[in-house]
């Protein structure tokens, strides 16, 4: 069965295996990338509080990650950002490198309060400096992983993909859908009914014609018949003649007047009668 013939059934469970498997590979990773170079918390701090020649933060594009447990159950919390370099060919500032910085919670040893983190700082920096460019990566949370996994791998296999299937085919860039079941819908089919031709009417010219046709071929039939009747008379007649001549040519059969009489014969001997031709005892 080819791909285009697929039921919208099929086309779901299809984008919800789909989705489970980008689903579990999204919530399963890693959220700490170990190829960026890290930085300690008190240098992040440090470039927190650097400023261009136009007065913007060096620090950009800071993104903080989901509080997960280390090794040691610990919550933590990874954040990445890039600091901006001046080119001095143009004098301008662009983001050039990257990095990370792996936090604990609390961030501080007298943080406020026990669970103040990284992402509770640089919400109070943002009050006070809102240039700061600040994120949360929020398709890193399990929950909003699996809803996006599988959001989305119904809506494109589930829906958008059928659609554009029957569209290419619609096109001609692929092969019309040709139904494998030998069931139909009888109910899609019309039904009209169906006109028979009219009988013929015959007309009394056409009831001559029959007559004329039907007498001239019941009078061949019948002279035909005669003549094999008058054949088969004459037949008879010559066959008992020659049976007749038969029986009068062949001669007739005297068994008595042909046969010779019986020899007679006498008998002797010692011990076992003998016959003894042409002799008869006195």
């Amino acid at each position: 069965m080819s791909v285009q013939g697929w039921k919208w059934w099929q086309w779901l469970i299809v984008s919800l295996v789909v989705g489970g498997i980008v689903g579990l590979v999204l919530t399963t990773r890693d959220i700490d990338d170990p190829s960026l170079p890290s930085l300690s918390v008190g240098n992040f701090l440090n470039k927190l509080r650097l400023r261009t020649d136009k007065g913007e933060p060096v620090v950009t594009k800071i993104r903080v990650s989901p509080v997960t447990a280390d090794n040691e159950g610990k919550p933590t919390q990874v954040v990445t950002f890039w600091e901006k370099l001046k080119n001095k060919e143009t004098g301008s500032w662009d983001p050039v490198r990257q990095y990370r910085v792996y936090t604990t919670i609390p961030v501080f040893p007298k943080a406020p309060r026990a669970n103040y983190g990284i992402s509770d700082y640089l919400a109070d920096q943002k009050k006070d400096f809102p240039a700061l460019d600040t994120g949360f990566n929020w398709w890193q949370v399990p929950r909003n992983a699996w809803l996006m996994s599988m959001g989305g791998s119904v809506l494109l296999i589930g829906v958008v993909w059928p659609q554009v299937i029957r569209m290419l085919v619609k096109m001609g860039l692929g092969n019309p859908e040709v139904p494998q079941e030998a069931g139909y819908d009888l109910s899609k089919v019309q039904q009209r009914p169906t006109e028979r031709p009219a009988a013929p009417v015959a007309t009394e010219e056409d009831a001559a014609e029959l007559a004329a046709f039907n007498a001239q071929l019941e009078s061949k039939v019948g002279g035909m018949k005669i003549v094999d009747e008058k054949r088969d008379e004459t037949e008879e007649r010559r066959q008992e003649q020659a049976v007749i001549r038969k029986l009068s040519d062949a001669p007739l059969e005297r068994q008595d007047a042909d046969k010779k009489p019986d020899e007679e014969k006498t008998f002797g001997g010692e011990y076992y009668p003998v016959a003894r031709p042409g002799t008869r005892d006195a």
